[in-house]
């Protein structure tokens, strides 16, 4: 989780070798953010599954 200034919803981001990331804006407490991206666990864990296959291709294609 990490606070962004920029943001104005929370939300919820998965990507390849860096894993999930919880935009959280101010005036919106941690805690809130937790619950927010609880509620998304199964679309989280699916998103991770697909990063995990990525990035075992990506490892197989640049393999020697």
């Amino acid at each position: 989780m990490e606070r962004s200034a920029r943001a104005k919803h929370i939300s919820v981001s998965v990507r390849p070798y860096n894993g999930v990331r919880v935009a959280v804006p101010r005036g919106v407490s941690f805690a809130r953010a937790e619950l927010f991206a609880r509620s998304k666990a199964g679309w989280i864990q699916k998103q991770i599954d697909k990063m995990k296959q990525m990035e075992a291709v990506a490892s197989a294609l640049t393999a020697p």
